[in-house]
């Protein structure tokens, strides 16, 4: 879904690639999901998830601009949900304003005393991301 997002609404087909290198694909080839405006409006929304002060604030990431959400969420258990045991994530789009990278970051039962998104997922998204962008050679903004 991040990638229809970063690709102006456009579903790209899931990919899975085999041990023998063969590739399968599912779904339709660009399929048109939402409108051009409208995912470009929910990436402007994104970004101020990532904003100082906010839950995503961690995942940012000097010259760029990072758009994303934070998640944490109780472990289902027999009878309800855990109270202690929790999965955090956070899922980013890269440059935000020209996306180019999507990255999903889930930790399963965090072992820190703050297990949430923002403060366990967050940082490896940016840490990640960070070299991915420089390995990719994909510039910072401020620089054409």
């Amino acid at each position: 879904a991040y990638a229809m997002l970063g690709n102006d609404g456009v579903l790209p087909p899931v990919r899975f690639l085999k041990k023998d290198n063969s590739q399968h694909s599912l779904g339709d080839e660009n399929s048109q999901v939402i409108s051009a405006q409208v995912a470009r409006q929910m990436l402007n929304i994104l970004t101020e998830v990532v904003k100082p002060g906010s839950t995503g604030e961690q995942a940012q990431i000097t010259g760029y601009t990072v758009a994303g959400k934070t998640g944490t969420v109780r472990k289902s258990i027999i009878g309800g949900y855990s109270e202690s045991n929790h999965l955090a994530l956070f899922v980013g789009i890269v440059p935000a304003n020209k996306p180019r990278l999507v990255m999903a970051v889930l930790i399963d039962e965090p072992r820190q005393a703050e297990y949430y998104g923002g403060k366990v997922a967050a940082p490896v998204f940016a840490k990640v991301m960070k070299e991915t962008l420089r390995l990719l050679n994909i510039l910072p903004e401020n620089i054409k």
